[in-house]
């Protein structure tokens, strides 16, 4: 989908410069336990629905208003599973936008069973490259190996879109 008339109004404003754009990510499921993808209109791989907030949207309104929009599929949130941002992303047209990790939050709201998930994780290939050093492929490498080593998640690493590393956070005794 195009760039929303809210972003778009933002940008005349403050051009390509960096912004903070809260969005979300929908992992639906049918009865049959299908994950729904879309494909992407910037580059044509398959990946999950995404998007960005508008205004006084919460999170779970954006997800059903995403898929609606990018698949024609009515959906009802069961749950938010995580609370994340992502590494720096600047655009084809040269617009910037900020995503930070914050796994150590998603791992405080998360309850045993909750899935945290991560698109992007295999970075146009480069994350498995050790040659590929640059700022955005070494965070999300470190992410990689921080929710693999984590005593509390049981991670894969699916080969969907650019990647999409999920992970199950696990039942661990009190005390």
């Amino acid at each position: 989908m195009p760039i929303s008339p809210y972003l778009h109004s933002l940008r005349e404003i403050v051009g390509q410069r960096q912004l903070l754009l809260p969005g979300v990510t929908a992992v639906v499921f049918d009865d049959a336990g299908r994950l729904l993808l879309g494909r992407r209109v910037d580059d044509g791989t398959w990946a999950l629905i995404a998007g960005s907030m508008d205004p006084g949207e919460q999170p779970a309104e954006t997800a059903v208003r995403e898929v609606y929009e990018e698949t024609g599929v009515h959906v009802v949130p069961e749950r938010i599973t995580s609370v994340l941002t992502q590494p720096p992303n600047t655009y084809p047209n040269g617009d910037k936008t900020e995503y930070a990790e914050y796994l150590s939050e998603a791992l405080r709201l998360l309850k045993p069973g909750g899935i945290v998930a991560f698109d992007n994780a295999l970075w146009h290939d480069r994350v498995a490259d050790p040659a590929q050093r640059d700022a955005e492929t070494v965070a999300i490498r470190e992410l990689g190996r921080t929710v693999r080593e984590h005593e509390s998640l049981l991670p894969v690493l699916l080969p969907v879109g650019d990647g999409l590393l999920v992970a199950k956070k696990v039942w661990t005794p009190e005390g």
